[in-house]
């Protein structure tokens, strides 16, 4: 701690400068403190002069507790706090308990640091299936036969009544012919129902299935040209069969 004590009165300066330290001993026994020196010009003599003190001898008797660390730059308040501030490490098996779980352990984190790469690889895969249906017109067809056979459908739902069962059973063949083409990536129009069966047997297609697809592309060429005698009833099974027909056969195409 520097205090000054200071006087400019008249073409004088004077005055005193007092420099306070604070001195810890960690042991006992016999200090001894340096002398201090301290250099001047003499404007008298014009010679530069240099005084000391003597040193000076203090006995540290032993006090109740030894501190084995350094203060420097404390102030008289801080130094009463010296061993009690930081507590020695305790001696013996220590009882551990477990007050919680870490952040970084919880399964929402590590889904939170897994989003980025699922994120990219979506982003990936999503890239390749687009430049893959704007190079591949077979592939696009495929691809949307679904939902272009079920839009067809939901045409046909639309004319589901028994003064427009003609319009119903026209929206369902080319819903059923569509898709076909679609997954084939051939022209529906001019398809006939024994190119029909010759195209699906060549590749395979369980017979049940084959059956049922026929079945309700006759049954829509019938219901197109002979009286309109059809239910409302009758439409609406024919309808799910129609629908069942395209999702099986989408199950193996």
């Amino acid at each position: 701690k520097v205090s000054e004590n200071i006087n400019r009165a008249g073409n004088r300066v004077s005055g005193s400068k007092t420099y306070e330290y604070v001195l810890i001993p960690r042991y006992p026994g016999r200090k001894v403190i340096p002398g201090i020196k301290f250099s001047y010009f003499d404007p008298v003599n014009k010679l530069y002069k240099q005084v000391s003190t003597s040193p000076l001898v203090i006995n540290v008797a032993r006090g109740k507790e030894e501190y084995s660390m350094t203060a420097t730059g404390l102030s008289k308040e801080e130094i009463q706090l010296l061993g009690k501030d930081i507590r020695y490490i305790q001696i013996g098996a220590p009882e551990f308990r477990k007050r919680g779980s870490y952040a970084y352990s919880s399964p929402l984190f590590l889904s939170v640091l897994l989003c980025p790469l699922i994120l990219l690889v979506l982003a990936v895969g999503y890239r390749r299936h687009a430049d893959k249906l704007s190079e591949n017109v077979a592939y696009a067809r495929s691809r949307r036969a679904n939902q272009m056979a079920m839009s067809r459908l939901k045409k046909a739902r639309k004319a589901m009544n028994e003064s427009t069962q003609k319009e119903f059973y026209a929206e369902t063949s080319r819903a059923l012919l569509g898709f076909l083409a679609d997954k084939l990536n051939i022209e529906a129009a001019g398809i006939i129902t024994d190119q029909v069966e010759e195209m699906m047997k060549s590749r395979h297609i369980d017979g049940a299935v084959i059956d049922q697809y026929l079945s309700c592309l006759r049954e829509c060429d019938f219901q197109r040209f002979a009286p309109a005698n059809s239910t409302l009833d009758e439409m609406k099974s024919f309808y799910e069969r129609a629908k069942s027909a395209i999702v099986a056969l989408e199950k193996i195409i």
